[in-house]
């Protein structure tokens, strides 16, 4: 009784203001229309969708929920690459910044900060 209270409250719900926010909401939200969960093409098409920094968010917020142990491997280019730039390092031939340097900086190349 308490569910199906619950759904018809979700069903009358007026979706309009939370589309004009987020057009993907209504795929992302299967329990709001009582449908099935979206497909992975239709999700990755709403994501699509967004401007460029919200999917910029997105993306940040998927990648955060990825335990670490579930982290694809580095393959072999990828580690000759790093060895490369520790070697530099480690020579002086190359400084090191933070996370959040680096983070700041390709936002602000990439237009995302103003």
């Amino acid at each position: 009784m308490r569910n199906r209270r619950a759904s018809q409250a979700l069903t009358s719900l007026d979706l309009a203001p939370m589309l004009e926010v987020a057009p993907c909401a209504i795929y992302l939200s299967p329990w709001i229309r009582g449908v099935t969960m979206p497909s992975f093409q239709e999700v990755l098409s709403a994501a699509r969708t967004l401007n460029t920094a919200e999917r910029v968010r997105l993306a940040n917020s998927l990648w955060e929920d990825v335990p670490p142990a579930d982290w694809p491997l580095p393959d072999a280019e990828w580690i000759a690459e790093a060895q490369r730039r520790s070697a530099e390092y480690d020579e002086g031939r190359m400084s090191a910044a933070t996370w959040p340097e680096v983070q700041t900086r390709s936002r602000r190349r990439a237009g995302l900060d103003g």
